[in-house]
């Protein structure tokens, strides 16, 4: 999709793509921190609105063959991204007895790839090799992640279960 949409090498597009997982990378400190001070509720919502904001961003650089725009997005989309998952990661721990934490994670680690793996074949679907089917499938997978939000606001707000 890189390749056709902007003309660019692979060199050119590995070293965009790096663009989102620096962001995820520095976002995550911000979001541990963040979920401290605010809650993990407030940190969660904000994390993945940043993150469907970034996929808006990316499907109007995509459609515009902006390559600016596109890595301004990843940029957004990895924040985002960074931002919710220590809230989140902390929650699923919180919420069960000590001796099922490594389930639990582990569940929540498997649930997170299917997820991925389904969106990706999802958003190929609406792909071609013209670049307007990326910005397409960039705008389904920033419409599908407004439910990210909606579920980040339910958020249980109850303590860490006690140790």
């Amino acid at each position: 999709m890189f390749l056709e949409t902007f003309g660019s090498s692979v060199t050119t597009a590995s070293l965009v793509m790096l663009l989102r997982t620096g962001a995820l990378t520095a976002a995550a400190l911000l979001g541990g921190l963040l979920a401290v001070r605010a809650g993990a509720r407030f940190t969660a919502v904000v994390g993945t609105t940043v993150m469907t904001i970034g996929l808006g961003v990316i499907a109007w650089g995509a459609g515009e063959r902006s390559l600016f725009g596109f890595g301004a997005g990843l940029v957004l989309q990895g924040l985002g991204h960074g931002i919710a998952l220590p809230p989140l990661n902390a929650t699923v721990a919180s919420a069960v007895p000590i001796e099922d934490v490594g389930v639990a994670s582990a569940a929540n680690r498997l649930l997170s790839q299917v997820g991925t793996a389904f969106g990706i074949t999802l958003l190929t679907l609406g792909y071609s090799r013209d670049g307007g089917g990326a910005a397409l499938s960039f705008l389904t997978g920033g419409a599908l992640s407004v439910l990210s939000v909606a579920a980040a606001a339910f958020l249980n707000g109850r303590e860490a279960v006690k140790r």
